[in-house]
């Protein structure tokens, strides 16, 4: 049995390792500009998670009680890390602007919990862990990670219900490995649930197997197939464009009004502007104009908007350089400095500053 139980100990912390690599290949592996994988959220809320639970499992916890901080916010951290790499592909594919701020408050709450924590003693708080974790014991600590992992059970169950009505509004064809990928991570957390509940610890093993099992998946399907997110959404955005009809619509009338609307009256200065409000300066409905945007320009709303902002940006950063970088971001339409920086390296290659530098020494 320990032979067994170190095997699968083992197990948990390989997931753990598996976890912190793909998290170094997607940050390797992004490109200047653009926004990271999504492979980089999963594994960055999986990672602690199965860091601690091994040191659970072995009891190395208890020596070091501290390590014990973070356990409930890192939980509600997953559901909403997870929603962050299903945006990747609703803004890309729905052109929608999701506000992920809110779902971020839970774990700013459970943060509050976490430095209470840390402020008692190491008795204290190495009591608390062998009532709950151990003893079966209802307290702070097993309340909320059992909160955790309920709240990361909505997150995925909504993901699952998202993924069905994408795959039978745009009949999506991709292989049973993919709802694989989806169903592991929620077995694995109802296992380690029944594992605190029932204090069942083998149960507790089988949950953190599984978990790195899935680590370890996600890793080698998007090194096996490492286009395979754009490669959806692509597919995704072609059903829907089939159909958006464009009868009726002189799509070179339009064209040549989108230009006017960005190079003459630029609107792309608001920095409220969406797409629904540009379609109706054109008496069009979001989804005609997104496929204009796709067909004729080759790019998706947010796109086509930004190019035009930075253009802007390259003539105010030469013609005021008393005008700082914050500034010019604001004037030309962005609402963050860090948009404003990673759209212009994305364009020009360089940073805002790098390119104000390089065109006044070359002058």
């Amino acid at each position: 049995m320990k032979i067994l139980e170190s095997i699968a100990l083992q197990g948990i912390y390989f997931g753990a390792g598996a976890a912190l690599l793909a998290i170094a290949v997607e940050v390797a592996r992004r490109k200047a500009g653009e926004r990271i994988g999504p492979l980089f959220y999963m594994c960055l809320a999986l990672f602690p998670i199965q860091v601690r639970m091994g040191m659970l499992l072995s009891g190395s916890l208890f020596e070091y009680s501290i390590l014990g901080t973070f356990t409930v916010s890192g939980l509600l951290l997953i559901g909403p890390l997870v929603l962050n790499m299903a945006a990747t592909m609703i803004d890309f594919t729905f052109e929608k602007k999701l506000n992920l701020w809110p779902h971020f408050i839970p774990a700013g709450i459970a943060i509050v919990f976490d430095f209470y924590f840390i402020s008692l003693g190491d008795a204290q708080r190495t009591l608390w862990m062998q009532e709950g974790l151990y003893g079966g014991k209802l307290n702070l600590i097993t309340l909320g990670i059992l909160a955790g992992i309920f709240h990361i059970l909505c997150y995925f169950l909504g993901l699952a219900f998202l993924n069905l009505k994408a795959k039978a509004a745009y009949d999506l064809k991709y292989s049973q490995f993919v709802w694989t990928l989806l169903i592991l991570p929620p077995v694995s957390l109802l296992l380690w649930a029944g594992s605190l509940l029932f204090s069942f610890p083998a149960v507790g093993y089988a949950g953190g197997n599984l978990i790195s099992v899935c680590i370890c998946s996600f890793f080698l399907f998007t090194a096996r197939y490492p286009d395979f997110f754009v490669n959806l959404r692509s597919e995704i955005q072609s059903k829907r464009y089939e159909s958006t009809p464009l009868t009726g619509i002189d799509v070179n009338e339009i064209c040549r009004l989108l230009k006017e609307l960005m190079s003459e009256r630029q609107i792309f200065r608001d920095e409220e502007l969406r797409l629904a409000q540009l379609a109706d300066e054109l008496s069009l409905t979001s989804h005609q104009l997104s496929r204009i945007l796709n067909e004729q320009f080759q790019q998706n709303f947010n796109g086509f908007v930004n190019q035009y902002r930075v253009q802007a940006a390259e003539a105010l950063l030469l013609k005021d350089e008393k005008m700082s970088v914050l500034n010019i971001a604001f004037e030309v339409g962005f609402n963050s400095k860090t948009t404003f920086n990673q759209q212009f390296l994305k364009i020009t290659g360089m940073t805002p500053k790098s390119y104000r530098q390089k065109k006044k020494s070359g002058r």
